[in-house]
C-alpha cells in the first residue's frame, strides 16, 4: 500500500489482493435535470488483518466547470484551487455502510469528465503510517446520460 507524501493528489493504484480494514465504493449515480448526484459507501472489512481506523478522510476531485450544490453530510474542507472536497469521519462515524452523497451541477449534462474525476480515502494505521487508496468507481453502464 502506498504511503502518503502529504500531497493532495490521488494515490497510485494498488493491487486488488491488498486487504484493507475499509473500502470506499461509489454505489450510485443519478441525474436530476443538470445535477448529477453521486453516492459513496464506507465499507468496513471484518476479515482484514488491520484494525478499524479511528478516522477516515474521503477526498473527491471536482471537474473544472462543475459546481457542488449539496453534500450530505456537509464537507469539512473545500480546496477551490485544486478543486477537491473532503469529508472527515471520526470515531463513531467510521461505521459500516456510512453513506455520503455529492450533488453537482454539470454544464451541458456531460458526464464524460466524471469518468476521470477521482475519489480516494486516507487513514492512519495503528503503527502511525498514513495510508491512501483509490475509491472503487461505479460500474453500471446504464447510469450514462
Amino acid at each position: 500500500m502506498p504511503v502518503s507524501t502529504g500531497a493532495d493528489s490521488p494515490p497510485a493504484s494498488e493491487p486488488d489482493t491488498v486487504r484493507r480494514p475499509l473500502n470506499v465504493v461509489q454505489i450510485a449515480r443519478q441525474w436530476r435535470d443538470d445535477v448529477l448526484q453521486v453516492s459513496f459507501a464506507l465499507l468496513l472489512d471484518a476479515e482484514s488483518p488491520e484494525p478499524r481506523p479511528n478516522g477516515v478522510i474521503i477526498s473527491q476531485e471536482i471537474p473544472d466547470g462543475w459546481e457542488v450544490v449539496e453534500a450530505k453530510p456537509a464537507v469539512q474542507s473545500v480546496d477551490e484551487r485544486n478543486r477537491i472536497v473532503k469529508w472527515l469521519f471520526v470515531d463513531q462515524a467510521v461505521t459500516n455502510n456510512s453513506v455520503y452523497t455529492l450533488s453537482m451541477r454539470v454544464p451541458g449534462r456531460d458526464e464524460g469528465d466524471w469518468n476521470v474525476a477521482q475519489a480516494w480515502y486516507s487513514y492512519r494505521r495503528p503503527d502511525g503510517r498514513f495510508m491512501e487508496a483509490a475509491a472503487i468507481p461505479y460500474r453500471d453502464n446504464d447510469a450514462q446520460p
